[in-house]
């Protein structure tokens, strides 16, 4: 199935399509029984408040999004809970924040780039006695995989956001 991701920067706007009472409290929205004649079907909606932050993320990536790291993260992990309610067909909040929450280092490896691991390669200097009364210096390049401070931080600030959110929201399970 394939799904469209909007983006809204309106807040009257927002207001109308999420028909929320208070729509600073939507993060984004999907209809997953709308008919196909309608502007919902296969959408993901996204609010104002989070989508400068998923546009920063997935045009420069997620590292340099310009935006606070948290606020990226959270509008990933929004994304990636409206995703959810189409790929399990549900309407249960509780459930598709869990797998949302469990998918989430998976997405910013596979569609954000961020790896949970960085190569890290440095310069060392060694003096080498040649000879009586010479030295040489030789460099020697040492690369090592160490973790990815970012990736780290991302599902870091994810996690503080779920155990943030209200029940039911932070109360199901992914099964």
């Amino acid at each position: 199935m394939t799904v469209e991701v909007s983006g809204e920067n309106d807040w009257t706007e927002w207001a109308d399509l999420s028909g929320a009472e208070d729509p600073t409290l939507v993060l984004g929205f999907v209809s997953i029984a709308a008919p196909a004649s309608t502007l919902y079907y296969h959408r993901i909606f996204i609010s104002p408040e989070l989508w400068p932050a998923l546009q920063g993320a997935a045009a420069n990536g997620a590292a340099r999004s310009g935006y606070d790291h948290f606020k990226t993260a959270e509008a990933i992990f929004a994304l990636t809970h409206e995703a959810y309610h189409y790929r399990l067909m549900s309407g249960d909040e509780g459930r598709v924040n869990a797998c949302a929450l469990q998918a989430f280092a998976g997405v910013l490896t596979t569609h954000f780039g961020i790896a949970p691991t960085a190569t890290q390669t440095k310069t060392k200097l060694s003096r080498v006695k040649v000879g009586r009364a010479r030295w040489k210096t030789i460099r020697r390049r040492i690369t090592a995989t160490v973790p990815n401070r970012l990736f780290n931080e991302f599902v870091s600030d994810a996690h503080a956001f779920y155990s943030a959110q209200p029940a039911p929201y932070n109360t199901g399970s992914c099964w």
